[in-house]
Order: structure tokens, then sequence, then C-alpha cells
């Protein structure tokens, strides 16, 4: 069950090297320009507006943090919430996340559509804002009177002792203690919200990237590259430590609503600095 995705992430892994190689040529930019054009100039001349690219490199690190909930306690949201066995919560979520990658790619081309239309600071602030809303319906309601499935207790006591209790088909308050006060998250408001997450998230990724792209301008982009990628790979590193400590301590609520607060701050911060958010060339 899970060596085959393994193997099947390395032979992915395989090809892309390979298309990499053969399909792909390094090039200056400089070397396509005219040496009398202002872009030629620009590229010695222009100054990176390292506010702005701080910013923007911010904003993606923030969303890839975001990105490790959904990857963190997938599993065991849905088998507290809705009793799944693991079996069936790999396979339910498996359906369930290539969906989402099939929505991720209907993402990329309604950005590649809406860029020739619109400005891309408006469409970052569009895919933040469905980004958070996404998060934000996978925190249960709490006008809600149905709750995760209970365990039985299999002894006479008034002392619940967890060793004696009863777990089939009702895992949540077996292993989380807030299960006896946090409302049932529905199973349509999940796939919807996942929905949202999957979106938005591949939107705001390729936005902010292009933007943080422009914003450098004309000249070679490896370093402030590595340092993009360096932001996310620590936000991979410390995302899912957090969000499992919020979620075994606290349960879904305070997980997704403060990662639904640190997103409103991310989107605030954008609306701060959009009118820094430009390419070089238009500074």
């Amino acid at each position: 069950m899970y060596t085959t995705a393994a193997f099947l992430v390395t032979l992915l892994g395989i090809v892309t090297l390979v298309l990499f190689l053969l399909m792909f040529k390094s090039y200056r930019i400089a070397d396509t320009l005219d040496e009398d054009t202002e872009d030629y100039q620009s590229i010695d001349d222009g100054k990176v507006d390292k506010v702005a690219a701080s910013v923007a490199a911010l904003a993606f690190s923030l969303a890839v943090f975001s990105m490790t909930y959904d990857e963190t306690i997938l599993l065991p949201l849905t088998m507290a919430m809705y009793a799944w066995s693991r079996n069936e919560a790999v396979l339910y979520n498996g359906i369930l996340l290539t969906g989402g990658a099939c929505v991720a790619v209907l993402s990329f081309l309604a950005v590649k559509y809406l860029s020739k239309r619109c400005d891309e600071r408006k469409i970052l602030l569009g895919s933040l804002a469905i980004l958070i809303t996404g998060y934000t319906l996978q925190i249960p309601m709490p006008f809600t009177s149905s709750y995760p499935p209970a365990p039985q207790v299999a002894v006479n006591s008034t002392d619940i002792d967890f060793n004696t209790l009863d777990c089939e088909g009702a895992r949540c308050g077996c292993y989380f203690d807030w299960c006896t006060y946090t409302p049932q998250l529905f199973l349509s408001q999940y796939i919807v919200a996942v929905t949202c997450v999957s979106f938005g998230f591949a939107a705001t990724i390729l936005t902010v990237t292009t933007i943080y792209s422009k914003i450098l301008g004309p000249k070679p982009q490896g370093l402030f590259m590595g340092l993009l990628t360096a932001g996310g790979s620590f936000s991979r590193m410390v995302g899912p430590v957090f969000v499992g400590f919020m979620f075994a301590e606290y349960g879904p609520v305070w997980s997704f609503l403060s990662i639904s607060i640190v997103l409103l701050l991310n989107l605030v911060m954008i609306i701060v600095m959009y009118r820094r958010l430009v390419p070089m060339c238009q500074r």
C-alpha cells in the first residue's frame, strides 16, 4: 500500500530528470536582447527591489507552509471524524487528492487565461482568498449537534480507561481528548474545502513565483530562485511539526483557524505592498 506509491514517485522522478536533460536548454536572457535597447541596459543598471522580493518570497513560503496542513493530518483527521479504517482513509483520501490534482491543473489553465486580461497581483489576491476559504471551511461548525463517533466503554466504570475502550468504528475518542467537545466535520464540507485548497494553492504558487521572477528582472536568477526554494523547503520542514502538535493537542478547530489567520495576514501583507510588487522594468 505504501511501497507502491514510493516506487511510482521514483519512476516519475526519473522520467522528469530525463525530460529535463533532453528538452530544456540554459541560456542568458541578455543574449536574446539588442545591446541598444533599454532592457539590455537594465540588466546592469537595474537594482532588485529587495523588500518586494522578500515579500513575494515570504508569501510563497507561507503558502507552502499552509499546504503541509492537509499533507500531515489528512489521514488522522478523516479517521477521527468518520471512523474510517487505515485502508479506507488511504483509499478515499487518495481519490480525493487525485481529484484535487485535476482541480490544480484547471487552476493553472485559469491563471494562464486570466493573466492575459488582468493584473497578476489581483490574481494573487483572489487565489489567497480562495485558499483562506478552503482552510476556513475545514473548521467544524459550532452550531451542529453532530460529533465524531465515540468509542464504547467495555467495562462498567465511572472512570474511563482508554485501554478498555472498544475503538471499532470509533477512533477519535481513543486517541484525542478534543473529540468529546469538537463537532464533526461534514464530509461534503470537507470535500468542498479540499477542492478550494487545491485550486487556491496551485494558483497562489504559480502567481507569486511569476511575480517574484519579474521583480528580479532579466538578471540571472539562480541565486534568488535558490533562496525562494530554500524558504519553501524550510516551511515544509517546520509545517508538519507545528500542525502535528496543534492537531494532537487542540484538534482541527484551532489547527485550521491558526493557518487561516496566517494566510489572512499574508493577504494583508500583499495588499500593503501591492504597489511595489511590479516588474523591474516598471519601477
